[in-house]
């Protein structure tokens, strides 16, 4: 499927937070050496209070969870963008990360996002930002038209966002078909699509195919709704669980939406997926002629957070599920 992306791409440098590349010269080839995990410490979480409490202590940790994002890329199409080519919410006055070598090479551009969590702290139809483009065949904006038509090119190459937190990806997990027993099974991409388009005859491209509420005909779905579950091990102290206990993220998982949110004003009142059936997810017409009478159209940007408690899965075998999907081809490894 178009919307599997493959690990071999981009997420390949994340995972090079397991590699340092020392480059040796040997015959005139270049080789890396695979050594570990230098230089990536676990980092520790706790709720807001006991973070301030710790603070400049042996056991400080953190209560503020950043979201960074990486340049899109596309199966489809050769070429990569930076985040902020696109139209999407933005953040100002904040640094972007230091990169490291791996990165460097591979043409990573890591940047701050405008999405901070607080951890363990659920949050439901939180607002990032509304974009709102005129679109009137006479009055419409040049530049509003211009943004618009970028992010439609977006979801005809499926191209693909790619989020970090805690120095892993934000993965999509989703149910694909297998021909053995158990006839499905779950695949994990570490990277989610802009949306997903519906041609002229009805056929849905891409991800549009895992939800009926994307089959308006000729139609551009903007998936600008996430849940996001991060998965945390509570630090045992003692071979008990404290309350308030310091923890790690093993994972952060998302699930992509199109959605018209209820609003009242600037608040957003109810973000919950339409069961209007099809064409009910946020589209943006396929052509001018499409568009009607229609002045504006507005994208809002929201998402839900969630907590969840691992026991099963320590920091140290946190990238063992997506490492397991890699193919040995997708895989380099240097001894």
């Amino acid at each position: 499927m178009g919307y599997l992306t493959d690990l071999s791409s981009s997420w390949m440098v994340i995972a090079a937070s397991f590699l340092v590349l020392n480059f040796l010269v040997d015959n005139g080839r270049v080789e890396a050496m695979y050594l570990g995990l230098p230089g990536l410490a676990p980092v520790s979480f706790c709720q807001e209070k006991l973070a301030i409490l710790k603070n400049d202590t042996d056991e400080a940790c953190k209560s503020t969870i950043d979201v960074y994002v990486n340049r899109l890329d596309s199966v489809e199409n050769a070429i990569s963008y930076e985040y902020d080519r696109y139209d999407f919410c933005q953040v100002e006055g904040r640094l972007s990360p230091s990169e490291n070598l791996g990165q460097v090479v591979f043409g990573e551009r890591i940047r701050p996002s405008p999405y901070t969590f607080t951890f363990n702290k659920t949050e439901n139809c939180q607002k990032v930002c509304t974009k709102t483009y005129k679109v009137d065949k006479k009055d419409g904006d040049k530049e509003d038209k211009a943004k618009l038509n970028l992010l439609k090119k977006a979801v005809s190459f499926n191209y693909q966002h790619h989020w970090i937190i805690d120095n892993m990806p934000v993965t999509w997990c989703y149910e694909v078909q297998t021909f053995d027993a158990n006839g499905r099974s779950e695949y994990c991409s570490p990277g989610f699509p802009v949306g997903c388009f519906v041609d002229a005859d009805g056929n849905r491209k891409d991800a549009c195919v895992i939800d009926q509420r994307y089959g308006g005909k000729n139609s551009y779905y903007i998936f600008n709704h996430v849940n996001i579950e991060l998965e945390y091990h509570p630090i045992l102290k003692d071979g008990e669980e404290e309350a308030n206990s310091v923890a790690r993220l093993v994972r952060a998982r998302i699930v992509p939406f199109s959605i018209k949110q209820t609003m009242k004003g600037d608040e957003i009142v109810s973000c919950s997926p339409s069961n209007e059936g099809e064409g009910s997810g946020l589209s943006i017409p396929g052509g001018s002629q499409d568009i009607g009478d229609v002045k504006e159209i507005s994208i809002t940007y929201s998402y839900n957070l969630s907590f969840t408690k691992n026991f099963s899965v320590s920091w140290a075998s946190r990238w063992d599920y997506l490492l397991d999907q890699m193919t040995d081809v997708s895989i380099n490894w240097f001894r």
